[in-house]
């Protein structure tokens, strides 16, 4: 069974998901004893333990602390979102997936869509922007109708990998926390 993703207590308020690549390596036991490798290794982890962990993983790594950084823009909180990664498992040396593995991915993904249906979307770098259109442009916003959603449109929000980023600060954070700003009021308060 893949480890499915995070989803906040509040989601249903808000219904934003967070859509990354692939989960990252094993890393270094921490000072205070977290270590973001034991679902990796421990099968005997119960469903609320693997929550628990993917949790605290994601507030910790690099990606947690850029989407906080994003939510801190609108007050947003972890509690309100949902994450998930198009290819469920973690690749060697955070290498680009193989076709056949996010093939056989993709149909978890679209479950994942089916029970969430969020109502906004952030995809994270080039695999989760093609999943929905490869034709789409970094900081380009979508409406879009899906079957999971079809009562109302979900807004996709196209962001260049939290990695790419980093690497070009200053220039590129504001453009990005503008962007989601946007893509959250198109949303949220029509507009």
């Amino acid at each position: 069974m893949p480890l499915p993703g995070y989803v906040g207590d509040k989601y249903l308020d808000k219904k934003i998901l967070f859509i990354g690549q692939s989960p990252g390596q094993p890393g270094p036991i921490q000072d205070d004893g977290y270590w973001a490798g034991v679902h990796h290794f421990n099968k005997d982890l119960s469903v609320v333990e693997l929550r628990k962990h993917y949790y605290e993983g994601l507030v910790r790594c690099n990606i947690g602390l850029f989407i906080k950084s994003l939510l801190d823009e609108v007050g947003l909180s972890f509690d309100e979102i949902a994450f998930t990664n198009v290819v469920k498992c973690a690749i060697k040396n955070n290498e680009y997936p193989s076709l056949k593995t996010i093939n056989f991915w993709t149909p978890y993904l679209t479950l994942q869509l089916e029970l969430l249906r969020p109502r906004l979307i952030v995809c994270l770098g080039r695999l989760a922007k093609d999943y929905f259109n490869k034709n789409s442009n970094f900081f380009d916003i979508e409406v879009k109708k899906f079957l999971f959603n079809s009562d109302e449109a979900t807004v996709i929000l196209y962001l260049p990998h939290p990695s790419y980023i980093s690497r070009n600060l200053p220039n590129i954070l504001d453009r990005v926390k503008e962007k989601f700003k946007e893509a959250y009021r198109r949303v949220y308060m029509n507009g």
